[in-house]
């Protein structure tokens, strides 16, 4: 069965270079039971926007919460989510704060967007190939108490003095359908539910 399952470069989502083609991506936003910061704290790079406006530079900037390293989703309406990727340090005490406070059920509202280079169209770029920058749900339990989450408390990256330390996470969708839009090039997004349906 085909799954999306993208490595990503966190490098390239805040030290964009035009001569790498490496897919990227990043959280828009990531809080836990409201108890983690909802304020961007990355400048990360955006080229749907930067295309659009060509020759400002700020157009093609954004701001993020977390840097991604790894998405997986085997685009069932109930399959967890899997993130990989790395936080700040305010971020990663936030989350660890949250994890003390709630080791039952913990609710996810995020926000995920991922990017990949098409070399066919006319206009080679790239273009988002996850998108879906509302979205909630629960971390998923394994077993009866614990949680599909990890935090590593050695610094993986530094950057313009920043470190940021990895995470992992498994997120199960939380209420009814939700959209995730998805693409394998550029202007050909497909629409994905992602969540419970209705029952009949």
């Amino acid at each position: 069965m085909f799954v999306f399952n993208k490595q990503l470069s966190p490098e390239q989502a805040i030290n964009h270079k035009p001569n790498s083609k490496a897919p990227f991506g990043y959280m828009v936003k990531m809080d836990l039971t409201g108890a983690t910061p909802t304020t961007p704290m990355i400048y990360c790079k955006d080229p749907t926007v930067a295309a659009a406006t060509p020759g400002v530079e700020a157009a093609g900037t954004v701001n993020a919460v977390a840097l991604l390293t790894r998405l997986r989703w085997d685009l069932g309406a109930t399959d967890p989510l899997i993130i990989e990727g790395l936080v700040p340090i305010v971020l990663k005490q936030a989350m660890v704060s949250a994890l003390y406070a709630s080791l039952t059920d913990i609710t996810v509202n995020f926000g995920l967007r991922v990017f990949e280079y098409d070399p066919v169209a006319a206009q080679k770029k790239y273009y988002p190939c996850f998108d879906a920058i509302t979205l909630v749900g629960k971390i998923l339990k394994e077993g009866d108490r614990e949680l599909a989450i990890e935090l590593n408390d050695n610094d993986e990256l530094t950057i313009q003095d920043n470190s940021f330390y990895s995470f992992s996470i498994k997120v199960v969708p939380f209420g009814l359908n939700q959209t995730i839009l998805l693409a394998a090039k550029s202007l050909a997004p497909i629409t994905k539910m992602w969540g419970r349906t209705n029952a009949v």
